[in-house]
C-alpha cells in the first residue's frame, strides 16, 4: 500500500536526521492495542488489565527524546487506531509522564480538517507533558504532487523540532489505513525527550510524575496547506 501520510512523516524525520537525530518508527497497524474501558486500574494499581502490545509501544516512547504524532483525517478526526492509542495514554496524561520532551504533529486530509487534527494531536502531546514546537497538515485532494511540494516545509519542521529538543533519539508511531480514492493513508506518533526515563511494563508508571507547565510554541509557523 502507498501511504502519503507515511511519506510526509518521512520528510519530517529526514529533517530531524539532518539535525543529528536517530529515528525509529513504531507501526500501530502492526500492534494489537485494546480500547480503554475506563476501569481505572492503571491509576489504582499502576497496571493495565489488558495484556496487549501497548506496554511495548509505551516503553519505546519513554526511551525517546522526542515525539511526533501523525494521522490521516478520518471523518474530521484522527484514525480509529490512533484514538485507541491516545485513550490508553490517559494515565500518562494524568501524571504528565513525558514532561521535558518536545514534539510536533502532522496530518493529511482529502480536503479539510487537517489543521484541526494537528491541533488535537498537539493537545494530546501537551496533556502528556510534551512542549509542542509546531505542526503541519497537507490537503491532498486529487493532486499526486501535493506531498512532494510539502517536503521542504516538513523537513524544516523536523530540523526545528530536533533543534528545540536537542534530540538524540526520535520515535515515530505509525498506523496505516487506506481509502478507495487512491492510495494508503497513515497515521502514527513519534517523539523527542531529554534525560533518562524509567518505564513500568504493563502500565504507564509514575516515574517523573510531577506536573509541569506546558508551552505551545509557534504552532502556526510550520503548517502547510495545499
Amino acid at each position: 500500500m502507498r501511504s502519503r501520510t507515511r511519506r510526509l512523516a518521512g520528510f519530517v524525520l529526514a529533517g530531524a536526521k539532518d539535525a543529528g537525530a536517530e529515528v525509529e518508527i513504531i507501526e500501530l497497524a502492526d500492534m494489537q492495542i485494546t480500547p480503554c474501558t475506563a476501569c481505572e486500574s492503571c491509576s489504582l494499581d499502576g497496571r493495565c488489565v489488558f495484556a496487549d502490545d501497548f506496554p511495548a509501544a509505551y516503553d519505546r516512547m519513554q526511551d525517546a527524546d522526542g515525539l511526533v504524532f501523525a494521522s490521516p483525517v478520518y471523518v474530521d478526526n484522527v484514525s480509529g487506531q490512533m484514538k485507541v492509542f491516545i485513550d490508553r495514554l490517559a494515565d500518562a496524561m494524568h501524571y504528565q509522564n513525558f514532561s521535558g520532551r518536545y514534539g510536533c504533529s502532522i496530518a493529511t486530509t482529502e480536503i479539510s480538517g487537517g489543521d484541526a487534527v494537528v491541533g488535537y494531536l498537539n493537545l494530546a502531546l501537551n496533556y502528556l507533558g510534551v512542549t509542542t514546537v509546531g505542526g503541519m497538515s497537507v490537503a491532498l485532494g486529487d493532486d499526486p504532487e501535493a506531498i512532494d511540494r510539502a517536503e521542504s516545509a516538513a523537513r524544516d519542521l523536523g530540523r526545528r523540532w530536533s533543534w528545540q529538543s536537542k534530540v538524540a533519539r526520535v520515535t515515530l508511531i505509525r498506523r496505516q489505513g487506506w481509502r478507495k480514492t487512491g492510495g494508503a493513508l497513515a497515521g502514527w506518533c513519534g517523539q523527542t525527550a531529554t534525560g533518562g526515563r524509567t518505564s513500568t511494563s504493563g502500565g504507564c508508571g509514575r516515574a517523573g510524575s510531577e506536573r509541569s507547565e506546558n508551552r505551545q510554541l509557534d504552532l502556526n509557523d510550520c503548517r502547510f496547506q495545499t
